[in-house]
């Protein structure tokens, strides 16, 4: 139900309260099934879209890095599952905020990798 009414205020636009919603689902199910399980993998994927959708960047970064949810979906789910991608999306939407040569160019690469596998 908490999954449903936080997609419901993502959707409506009421990205703030999605993110309350999405962590506290996450952090939930973090507890009950450990980062490795792909309910909560699903839902730090769907907490790293919304954190996208309102630029908190920093925290997605942070987010990513504590709890190495890609490297994590990766091993437990493969490079191709759905889950995976979104947060190779999400973490290459958090390269893309320094504006450096080499971020712009890392940004550019995963997008593009990111498409290929997605048309797998």
């Amino acid at each position: 139900l908490k999954v449903n009414i936080a997609g419901c205020l993502s959707e409506l636009g009421r990205t703030s309260e999605a993110l309350v919603a999405r962590r506290g689902i996450f952090d939930q199910l973090k507890q009950v099934g450990g980062v490795a399980n792909p309910d909560t993998l699903l839902a730090g994927a769907n907490l790293t879209i919304d954190m996208v959708r309102v630029q908190r960047i920093d925290e997605l970064d942070a987010f990513l890095r504590e709890y190495e949810l890609l490297v994590t979906a990766q091993c437990v789910l493969g490079p191709e599952h759905e889950h995976t991608i979104r947060l190779r999306w999400a973490h290459a939407h958090a390269l893309r905020v320094d504006k450096s040569t080499d971020a712009v160019r890392a940004h550019v690469e995963a997008m593009e990798d990111i498409c290929r596998t997605a048309r797998r």
